[in-house]
């Protein structure tokens, strides 16, 4: 189980802010500053978080790990 957070490529308009990745109702989106920490994710939805980001144009990377 793993936490991510992503951010806009780098298009020479930002900076922009890592958001953790957070669940919600409809799957997963960006948190905001009522959930500051992101939830702990399956490899499955790691996996298809890579694949959406990738097409989106987003960065991830891992924010931190539980055992």
């Amino acid at each position: 189980m793993t936490r991510f957070q992503i951010r806009m490529r780098d298009d020479g308009r930002g900076p922009y802010r890592w958001e953790h990745v957070v669940r919600t109702q409809d799957g997963l989106a960006c948190g905001n500053i009522y959930r500051r920490e992101g939830d702990t994710l399956t490899e499955a939805e790691a996996q298809a978080l890579q694949s959406a980001c990738d097409e989106a144009g987003f960065e991830l990377r891992e924010a931190g790990s539980l055992s």
